[in-house]
């Protein structure tokens, strides 16, 4: 499928012979990257955070399901992981049975108890030993069990992956989400891509780290500064010609995807790539 859009897109840019003869090749700005954002559970949308239009950084708040039962399992998980109070417990007895320990052998030592006396205080002490032991694992399995109720309640929450424009907004509150279900779509317009398409001929002069200029087909934009970062080793039979992909910086936003533009290759300087 993309594929065809390709020979689509070239048999719309493709520019006479003599046009290309002077570095010259239209192309189609385009975003980055398109994102169609889903949750990572199924559930019920509880609210959604954003509007078409809006301007998104990466980790802002997009949407959330409904997750009051995962918020208990959490806070539930949280109260157990921060009580110490058996850990606490348990260490008490040992301080307390090391001082008997230390009694039966003074009491052994003048003669006034026996030797079983003292391996029964000793032995004591150890089993209380092994129950801080066991207290202290289970104060891991606590932290552990809080890292993964704090998983599953963060997979009720749609992020957003990258800087970007929301296009679509596709669903609403209320509505129950399965595997799949997309709830926004989001484009990342900072950096943009250029796509041309240019004859065979000219494989040779066009190279990956080439600066080329990029003209926008609105006159007030300006000229663009913009890299070759793919030129495809798949030429189009039918067209005789094969694809260029160019990176074009965008910080602030004032070029739209989806104009048209055209690209110069006449005076281009090559740059090692990153």
């Amino acid at each position: 499928m993309r594929r065809f859009s390709y020979m689509l897109l070239a048999s719309a840019l493709f520019l006479p012979a003599q046009a290309m003869a002077q570095g010259m090749g239209e192309c189609l700005i385009e975003p980055w990257r398109v994102v169609r954002l889903a949750a990572r559970t199924t559930g019920v949308l509880s609210t959604l955070d954003v509007d078409r239009g809006d301007t998104l950084k990466v980790g802002a708040v997009v949407a959330s399901l409904n997750s009051e039962v995962e918020k208990a399992s959490l806070e539930l998980a949280r109260a157990r992981s921060a009580s110490t109070a058996a850990l606490d417990l348990t260490q008490a007895r040992v301080d307390f049975e090391e001082q008997n320990v230390k009694r039966a052998e003074v009491l052994f030592a003048r003669k006034v108890s026996s030797n079983q006396q003292l391996d029964e205080a000793r032995t004591t002490l150890r089993l209380a030993r092994l129950q801080v032991a066991q207290s202290q694992s289970d104060r891991q399995l606590a932290e552990l069990e809080l890292a993964r109720a704090q998983a599953i309640y963060d997979l009720k929450t749609v992020i957003a992956p990258v800087d970007g424009i929301v296009l679509a907004v596709d669903r609403t509150v209320g509505e129950f989400l399965g595997d799949g279900d997309h709830i926004a779509t989001l484009a990342m317009i900072d950096p943009l891509r250029a796509e041309v398409f240019l004859p065979l001929e000219q494989l040779t002069s066009v190279k990956e780290g080439t600066r080329v200029k990029v003209k926008p087909q609105l006159n007030e934009i300006g000229e663009l500064d913009g890299v070759v970062e793919v030129v495809d080793r798949v030429i189009d039979a039918r067209s005789g010609s094969f694809g260029v992909r160019i990176r074009l910086q965008n910080p602030e936003l004032k070029t739209l995807a989806g104009m048209r533009c055209t690209v110069d290759f006449g005076a281009v300087e090559t740059i090692a790539p990153n």
